[in-house]
C-alpha cells in the first residue's frame, strides 16, 4: 500500500487528470485506501478537489455535503477503472461529473448492475 505521503504527491502530480487516463494501477492504490483506510479516502479525496479548483483558479467547494456527493462518485470512477471498464469519457478524475460520464455507456452499465434487479432486465 502506498503511504499517506506518496498519495498526496500523486495527487499533486495527477491533479489534472482525466478518467480516461486513470490507470488500473492507480485505481487499485485508491481502492485498496477506500476499502482498507476508509477515513484516508475520505481524507486524501477531499484534498484532491480542492487543490484541482485552487490550481484553476476556481471557486474551492462550498460545504461538506458537496465533497461527499464527489467522494461517492470518485469512488465509483475508481471502482469503473478496477473493474475494467473501457471507453471512459476525458471528464476531470478530481471534478463532479457532468453529460458526457453520466451518458457514458459504462456509468449506464454501472447503473443497470446496481438496481433493485441487479443487471436482469
Amino acid at each position: 500500500m502506498k503511504t499517506e505521503k506518496q498519495m498526496y504527491q500523486w495527487i499533486k502530480e495527477n491533479v489534472a487528470l482525466t478518467l480516461d487516463r486513470f490507470t488500473p494501477a492507480d485505481a487499485a492504490a485508491w481502492l485498496e485506501i477506500a476499502e482498507e483506510e476508509t477515513r484516508l479516502f475520505f481524507k486524501l479525496g477531499t484534498h484532491a478537489p480542492s487543490l484541482r479548483r485552487k490550481r484553476m483558479k476556481q471557486p474551492q467547494p462550498k460545504s461538506q455535503k458537496e465533497l461527499m456527493a464527489f467522494l461517492l462518485e470518485f469512488r465509483i470512477k475508481v471502482q469503473m477503472i478496477s473493474d475494467g471498464y473501457q471507453n471512459l469519457p476525458p471528464v476531470p478524475l478530481f471534478e463532479w461529473g457532468d453529460k458526457r460520464f453520466y451518458m457514458c455507456e459504462a456509468f449506464t452499465q454501472v447503473q443497470l448492475l446496481a438496481s433493485e434487479r441487479g443487471g436482469n432486465a
